[in-house]
């Protein structure tokens, strides 16, 4: 095949899947554990961060981000600018300084979450100086960061099986 025509279809499904998880987190009341359910678009973009080169990783951190900040109704752009630069991050040191492999996209997935986490809490609760806030901190916002990096297994596996389709196809 030519080389643009499997990228092209390799971006489609990334994007098909990506919105495939994204509807899935938002709808599906199963996956919740005690109120808390985990992002599953953003251990999709993780792990595909850790597969593609930065510019890629930074259009699927914003296009998530966009995604879930209209879904929880934030800032536009809030989760958006924060998870670009952690997939451009992610994607930076899987080429450069880290392995490839699970238990790294599952310490890129955490730390993100984290961040984000502890960004959303400053700016949305703690700076307006809400009583108890911190019961939001340890009651949803850490054990969702841990339920989401419990799950980057798999979306590591099959995306990285699956770009080694996608490259393959490539170089024939």
């Amino acid at each position: 095949m030519r080389k643009k025509t499997v990228s092209a279809i390799k971006w489609a499904v990334y994007i098909a899947l990506l919105f495939f998880f994204f509807i899935l987190q938002t709808t599906l009341p199963f996956l919740g554990i005690y109120e808390i359910r985990p992002v599953l678009a953003v251990s999709f973009i993780i792990a595909l961060s850790m597969q593609e080169r930065e510019w890629y990783a930074m259009a699927f951190g914003i296009l998530a981000g966009f995604m879930w900040d209209f879904s929880s109704g934030k800032t536009p752009g809030f989760n958006a600018a924060i998870l670009m630069l952690c997939c451009i991050a992610v994607s930076l040191a899987t080429m450069y300084f880290a392995g490839n492999n699970f238990l790294n996209s599952m310490l890129f997935c955490g730390l993100t979450m984290v961040l984000q986490g502890l960004l959303d809490y400053l700016f949305y609760y703690l700076v307006w100086g809400y009583e108890n806030s911190h019961l939001i901190l340890l009651r949803y916002i850490l054990p969702t960061a841990l339920y989401t990096t419990a799950v980057v297994p798999l979306f590591f596996f099959p995306l990285r099986w699956l770009h080694r389709k996608f490259e393959n196809l490539v170089e024939k």
